[in-house]
């Protein structure tokens, strides 16, 4: 499902990113291999990058401790308003909805013993484990 960007934002981040983007704290937009860069100089410097694929969006990251504890700040929000301005089209998001199915295994006390030790050498728990299995087939 491809979504506009803004919808993945809390919106107080979203209104500080425009507050940003109106006052033209952006600066150094340069295209990367990747996607984009930038910096923003909103109180401290701030270096922000868009991994992009065709318009999608597929990772932001910011160099202030907001994107490390929340996810997405508004230097980021600054950016993408920015680059709205700038491309031809606004980049998107493509949200995967995965839905969840619930699985019971019935093992023997044998294979039991055998997916605890399997588990327990790997550092996981026995449902990660079989779920990982799952996925494999």
């Amino acid at each position: 499902m491809i979504i506009a960007w803004q919808k993945e934002f809390d919106p107080a981040v979203l209104d500080l990113g425009f507050t940003d983007y109106q006052e033209g704290v952006v600066t150094g937009l340069k295209k990367r291999t990747y996607g984009f860069q930038a910096s923003v100089a909103q109180g401290k410097l701030e270096t922000v990058e868009i991994h992009v694929k065709g318009a999608v969006i597929e990772k932001l990251v910011c160099t202030c401790d907001a994107a490390k504890k929340d996810g997405y700040c508004r230097h980021m929000a600054a950016v993408l308003l920015t680059l709205d301005e700038m491309l031809p089209s606004p980049l998107t998001f493509d949200i995967v909805e995965e839905e969840t199915v619930n699985v019971t295994v019935t093992l023997p006390k044998s294979e039991w013993s055998r997916w605890q030790k399997l588990a327990q050498a790997a550092g996981v728990t026995i449902e990660s484990l079989i779920a990982a299995e799952l996925k494999k087939h």
